[in-house]
């Protein structure tokens, strides 16, 4: 009897640990500051691992600027720790003692359709906003390789949402209607155009990318500039596919990034 009610009320004790549910969220009730924090949030029914990670001065009290960063697509998977291994949460780690932001890192399962990962990103990105008392004005997204292709169907589903975006080594493929051809540039590039308008943007890509080539790059830039999306561009000259390490660990970045508000 007593097990029925602890259900019914949305708790589950087991041993120490206690886990709430919250719009669908599995998470601890207490957050460890200065390190990566396991998560894992629900949607039909479906378990999606993340790292959440806060600042060694995190206050619950204070409204805190968020990071979502998405991942590659060999770190695709469900085990919840892949997509730290590479990109964004390397470099956050080596600064937890001073990093100023709550930095979210989804885990994208292998399989699913773009359509599905954005709506399942855009509700554990809500859930984790709520958890951290994120400030909506300065919530910033940015996305290497795969991750930044699914970024850019992110700010596609959500215009205005992201106070700054910084795709890497990436550029934007929309499906068409029928699911199997791609929408063609121009039509991709006035999307983005409305989604971006009033979204400051850097996007970051080498010259050298075997996996991306560079040339629809340096298209979709004078594009989004025209359309007066106000965008940065550096193109690194020496840059393979693997420019974020470079990216992630220049000061103008996160100078840039932070002064951006909503």
């Amino acid at each position: 009897m007593l097990r029925r009610a602890l259900i019914a009320s949305g708790f589950l004790a087991i041993g120490a640990c206690v886990v709430a549910a919250y719009r669908g969220e599995r998470r601890a009730t207490t957050l460890i500051p200065g390190a990566l924090n396991a998560r894992t949030y629900v949607d039909g029914g479906v378990d999606y691992r993340y790292q959440l990670f806060v600042p060694k001065d995190f206050d619950p009290a204070k409204r805190w600027p968020v990071i979502v960063a998405l991942h590659g697509s060999r770190e695709k998977g469900t085990d919840g720790v892949k997509q730290t291994l590479n990109g964004l949460a390397p470099v956050v780690l080596e600064q937890a003692s001073r990093f100023p932001a709550v930095v979210v890192f989804p885990q994208v399962h292998p399989g699913e359709p773009p359509s599905r990962i954005v709506s399942v990103l855009d509700g554990l990105v809500t859930s984790a906003m709520h958890d951290v008392n994120g400030d909506p004005q300065r919530l910033y997204l940015t996305g290497l390789s795969f991750g930044g292709l699914i970024a850019y169907d992110l700010v596609l589903h959500v215009p205005g949402r992201f106070a700054a975006f910084v795709p890497i080594s990436a550029q934007p493929i929309v499906p068409a209607a029928d699911g199997v051809t791609r929408e063609p540039e121009p039509v991709v590039d006035a999307a983005l155009v409305r989604a971006l308008h009033n979204t400051p943007t850097w996007v970051f890509h080498g010259a050298r990318d075997a996996n991306v080539p560079v040339d629809r790059v340096r298209r979709l830039v004078p594009a989004l500039r025209a359309g007066g999306v106000p965008v940065a561009y550096t193109e690194y000259a020496d840059g393979s596919h693997e420019s974020w390490d470079r990216t992630y660990r220049s000061p103008e970045l996160w100078t840039w990034l932070f002064a951006q508000h909503r």
